[in-house]
This record gives C-alpha cells, sequence and structure tokens, in this order.
C-alpha cells in the first residue's frame, strides 16, 4: 500500500472565469476509480492524501481532455504472483 500527497492545479481557460469540468481517476491494482468528478474554477488548487496498491496512475482531465497523467509508483513484476519454487532437498538424517 502506498499513501501520497497529491496537489493538481486547474488550468487557466481561454474562456475566462467559467467553471471547468475536472476529474481525476487513479488506476491501481484494485481497479479504476474516480478520486474527483466535479466543476472547479481556472487556477483552483485540489489537495488530496490517496492510498494505493500497487502500480498506480492517475489520469487529470480537464473538459473530458486528458491534460496530465502521473505515475504514483510501480511494483515489481509478479510482486502479487505467486508462483511456487522448487521444493527443497530432502536432507539426510544425522547417523544415530
Amino acid at each position: 500500500m502506498r499513501q501520497v500527497h497529491l496537489l493538481a492545479s486547474v488550468p487557466a481557460d481561454q474562456t475566462g472565469d467559467k467553471p471547468l469540468r475536472v476529474r481525476l481517476t487513479v488506476t491501481d491494482a484494485t481497479g479504476k476509480w474516480n478520486l474527483y468528478d466535479a466543476f472547479a474554477q481556472p487556477g483552483q488548487k485540489l489537495d488530496f492524501n490517496v492510498s494505493t496498491l500497487g502500480t498506480s496512475l492517475v489520469d487529470f482531465f480537464v473538459n473530458d481532455a486528458l491534460v496530465a497523467e502521473s505515475r504514483l509508483g510501480a511494483e515489481p513484476p509478479n510482486a502479487y504472483e505467486h508462483k511456487p519454487g522448487p521444493s527443497p532437498a530432502p536432507q539426510a538424517s544425522p547417523p544415530r
């Protein structure tokens, strides 16, 4: 499990101070979920504490256009796969 502090700034819009639809999605080992999906003012700061599991990505959308993608962390390959290893060789019993 990974906990991070995420600070996102809504970009300035060419149309003035009109609110923009902002969506932040997180993809991790548990699936994909919305962290934030609402309107925000241009220049507004969005501040979150996020808990994720495994390799994690955050996608930042403004008016349904992807404007940024950040990797929060990466797990080594096979971190969640259990593959049985070879059985240990039998030990010879000590002489009595």
